[in-house]
């Protein structure tokens, strides 16, 4: 009964480091596959930061353009602004002028009259 014992018990202890085998194998197989699928996670992740960091790039020299646009269309309405207020000085001149002539004419009349 001994032998038989002994039998079992050896069976038993071979039996366990094939199912151990298996059962490694079995693991390690699946690992690889978790370990294929989180590295082509952490390419996705790189691609995701990278790309976050050309949007950043770019927002921040379209918001330079923008900033520099918006500086050149301050100067163009200040140049803007100067040209009409010089083109109203000169119109009021020239008001002027005609006033004056038109006031020279009358006394012109005036004294014609007169005589």
């Amino acid at each position: 009964m001994e032998e038989k014992k002994s039998k079992d018990q050896e069976q038993v202890e071979t039996s366990i480091p094939r199912d151990f085998q298996a059962l490694i194998a079995g693991i390690f197989t699946s690992t690889k596959y978790f370990d294929s699928r989180f590295d082509y996670l952490q390419v996705q992740i790189d691609e995701l930061r990278h790309n976050q960091e050309n949007i950043k790039l770019s927002t921040r020299d379209f918001k330079q353009e923008v900033d520099k646009n918006q500086e050149s269309i301050k100067l163009q309405f200040r140049d803007l602004k100067y040209d009409v207020d010089r083109r109203f000085e000169q119109v009021d001149k020239r008001f002027e002028q005609i006033i004056l002539s038109i006031d020279r004419l009358s006394d012109k009349l005036d004294n014609r009259d007169k005589n």
